[in-house]
């Protein structure tokens, strides 16, 4: 956070409103803002859901996030974005050495489940892209000693892929304060990272719940689980074990895939959200990732998530230290149980009642964390715009002029 920077007045905002009504209200607010313009060279919606959703925006952001497909800009001629200076890049990891090491890009990483991306730690990222080019060229016991860092002459060998001409990278003798990529916020919470992360959310295609639905209580479902287990995933397949050799006395709905699927149907889309609605609880196994779109959906629905942490004694190598702890270290008003072996214990245990506290108390905690989530994001963004600007806080404040 920049001490000088000047602070605007916090808004009202406008509840359900389409989001480009949300811009003119702020004006009239009497509110500054800027109109952000993220590039999603992910080409994925789901990734940009958090920015898409406007779920910023409802939660007190000082900003507007506009999310433009490249692609389909460029198609009809138009201008990928009306200021180039308040654009930012949403990439994937495949895209950082050619949208993130410009002297003024600024990017926010998405997608990268298991944090593979190149710490800020000297050197790491000419490690990180020499095991690129070892995996383009197929060779599987390529490794470089820990600091290792005179590697800059292959580094700007990468194919045109990776890199962009524009660029020049420095000497050998630089590489450790240089070769950062400028990437300020991330989704997937790592302590392995000096930047913060941003929380999955709910998917862009999960329309909100009024609140009387998600405060609605005596729900004919006691939990559900709809999702993939494999066996890659032996925290899954521990649930699952539960699952499948307990004789349950309450109502559940429980449907395993033996593999992600990537494009439900229309009816599963609406079976599952109907299924959140209805129940108490959602099971909410860390998979690939420890955060998941289904924690923050099942919020949304008013359906409680029950959560394992990840366990790390199954000789899964940990590549993300910490994830999801972000999160949990705020103590949320979920369950939090130690093993899966205790989810019956628990069920047996619950009463209406204490369900119907928890779930209030939840509803309370999240619209906490995401006005927090809002306007930590807007001061990352603003500091990273007046580096942008470098450092001209008139300039910068042009930007917020109503």
């Amino acid at each position: 956070m920049v001490d000088t920077m000047a602070r605007r007045p916090s808004c009202l905002q406008p509840g359900r409103l389409w989001r480009e009504l949300i811009f003119m209200m702020l004006l009239i607010l009497g509110c500054s803002a800027i109109d952000l313009c993220l590039i999603d060279y992910a080409q994925n919606p789901r990734v940009a859901s958090v920015f898409s959703q406007g779920l910023l925006e409802k939660s007190g952001s000082r900003h507007v996030y506009n999310v433009v497909n490249p692609n389909l800009k460029r198609k009809k001629g138009e201008l990928l974005c009306d200021n180039n200076v308040t654009a930012i890049h949403l990439v994937k990891l495949r895209h950082v050495l050619r949208r993130c090491m410009g002297e003024t890009d600024i990017c926010i990483l998405v997608h990268d489940e298991r944090c593979k991306a190149p710490s800020a730690k000297p050197g790491e990222l000419a490690r990180w892209t020499q095991r690129i080019l070892a995996i383009l060229a197929g060779i599987d016991n390529f490794l470089i000693a820990e600091g290792e860092t005179d590697i800059l002459t292959d580094v700007m060998l990468i194919n045109s892929d990776y890199s962009t001409p524009e660029i020049e990278f420095p000497g050998p003798a630089e590489v450790e304060s240089a070769l950062v990529p400028k990437i300020i916020l991330r989704e997937y919470y790592s302590s392995k990272y000096d930047y913060p992360a941003i929380s999955l959310g709910p998917r862009f295609e999960f329309k909100p719940v009024p609140i009387d639905k998600q405060l609605s209580g005596h729900r004919p479902i006691m939990f559900n689980f709809l999702g993939s287990v494999t066996s890659r995933e032996p925290d899954r397949m521990r649930l699952r074990h539960v699952l499948e050799n307990t004789n349950w006395t309450v109502p559940t709905q429980v449907k395993i895939f033996d593999d992600v699927v990537l494009a439900p149907h229309h009816d599963e889309v609406t079976f599952y959200r109907e299924t959140l609605l209805n129940s108490s609880f959602t099971l909410s196994p860390v998979g690939t990732a420890d955060d998941c779109f289904r924690f923050w959906e099942a919020i949304e629905a008013g359906s409680i998530p029950i959560y394992v942490r990840r366990n790390l004694t199954s000789g899964i190598i940990i590549h993300c230290p910490d994830a999801f702890e972000d999160v949990l270290r705020t103590n949320p008003p979920i369950v939090l149980l130690n093993g899966w072996e205790d989810l019956p214990k628990f069920i047996d245990s619950i009463t209406e009642a204490e369900i119907d506290t928890r779930r209030r108390q939840l509803k309370v905690w999240n619209t906490k964390w995401w006005r927090a989530t809002a306007s930590a994001v807007d001061d990352v963004i603003d500091k990273a715009l007046l580096d942008r600007l470098g450092g001209d806080q008139e300039q910068f404040n042009k930007l917020l002029a109503p």
